[in-house]
């Protein structure tokens, strides 16, 4: 709370008399402007000042009293309310009452609820997948950003030629100098180490079209031979981008790191 003053003015009622009204001026806790406050009495007791409901409401969302209704949450049960054993107690055993279950979207009532809502306004029993769904959806997006997750987590996979050359080049480098998934140009480069300024990338011999012509590949039919050429394509241009901002790229294939020993493996980095 900030009290700057009390001070005294004097009116003259709707019957004529004389009346002296106390005014409380005090400061906005949200964006320090200098008002007096309406109500005298609650002002004095306040600890928080807001001159509008706009202040008193982003204090409400991240602002003192956020601040001061968290610190009293915490203190009671160790996390917000909602986060709580507690509250996740209290809301298991209302569901159970109401609902028969222990979370709400497990009611069979409630499943129905929405398959017949989802089948009325979009033709089909889940709002997934519906044209509506999939005009909102940024497909790329969405995969760029499960990408990063797995990343943090440390859960994308790994092939075991990567994991080996991993392995190799942190004996002699160290963790610490070693970068995982470094992204190059929205593509995902497999190591970088930082004290040689250089960048490795393990290519799969089969899914980087190392054993076929590319022309072959190009005309091929299935599925995966249109995968493989797109691998090609985004190959030719990180090693452009590379060459053009004077960026060391090695590629080494996964057949060479399981035929050649570590020895070898780091005579090849060496080189670069």
């Amino acid at each position: 709370m900030t009290l700057i003053r009390i001070y005294k003015i004097n009116k003259k009622s709707k019957n004529n008399k004389n009346i002296t009204k106390e005014i409380v001026q005090v400061t906005c806790d949200d964006c320090g402007l200098i008002f007096d406050h309406k109500f005298n009495s609650r002002a004095k007791k306040s600890e928080l000042h807001f001159c509008c409901k706009k202040c008193s409401n982003n204090s409400i969302t991240n602002g003192r009293l956020r601040k001061s209704t968290d610190d009293g949450q915490f203190e009671k049960y160790g996390s917000i309310y909602v986060n709580s054993k507690e509250f996740k107690k209290k809301q298991e055993e209302n569901c159970i009452i109401n609902y028969g279950v222990k979370t709400i979207m497990a009611s069979p009532l409630i499943q129905e609820k929405i398959r017949k809502t989802c089948k009325e306004k979009y033709g089909r029993e889940t709002y997934t997948g519906t044209e509506d769904h999939k005009s909102k959806c940024d497909y790329k997006d969405i995969a760029q950003k499960a990408w990063n997750t797995k990343i943090k987590n440390g859960t994308c996979s790994k092939s075991k030629p990567e994991e080996k050359l991993f392995d190799i080049i942190k004996k002699n480098f160290g963790v610490d100098d070693i970068f995982r998934q470094i992204s190059v140009i929205k593509q995902f480069v497999d190591f970088y180490i930082k004290s040689k300024d250089l960048y490795i990338q393990v290519d799969g011999v089969y899914w980087h079209g190392l054993n076929r012509k590319t022309k072959d590949i190009k005309l091929g039919k299935t599925r995966q031979d249109l995968k493989i050429y797109k691998q090609i394509l985004r190959d030719r241009k990180l090693n452009k981008y590379m060459k053009n901002n004077n960026k060391k790229l090695i590629r080494i294939t996964d057949e060479h790191i399981k035929k050649l020993s570590d020895a070898d493996i780091l005579k090849l980095l060496e080189k670069n």
